[in-house]
């Protein structure tokens, strides 16, 4: 596997966002979720929506989500949000978005 860097893009109470990337993949990495209500799930739609943008303008295809296989609730949160299933890879469930 290709090294990667990682850094926290977004925290509030509700929820963090940390990016994991190279200079093949931009991956996003919900450490944390506090709340989750439609105030919640409306400012990360829109997060996503902006960082798929600006992602895409720098080359990426698409934005990728990490989940342990485990966490049921993070993994129902990117199916809301339209991250598409692709597989598994270092014992996370990977899922796209965009593309």
């Amino acid at each position: 596997m290709i090294a990667s860097k990682d850094l926290m893009i977004f925290e509030t109470d509700d929820y963090g966002v940390r990016l994991e990337y190279n200079k093949d993949f931009a991956i996003v990495h919900l450490p944390y979720t506090n709340k989750m209500n439609k105030r919640v799930f409306c400012d990360m739609t829109k997060k996503l929506e902006s960082w798929y943008d600006f992602f895409t303008t720098v080359g990426y295809k698409s934005i990728h989500a990490a989940v342990k296989a485990e966490d049921l609730k993070t993994q129902r949160l990117v199916t809301m949000l339209k991250f598409k299933y692709l597989g598994q890879a270092d014992g996370m469930l990977v899922y796209s978005y965009g593309e």
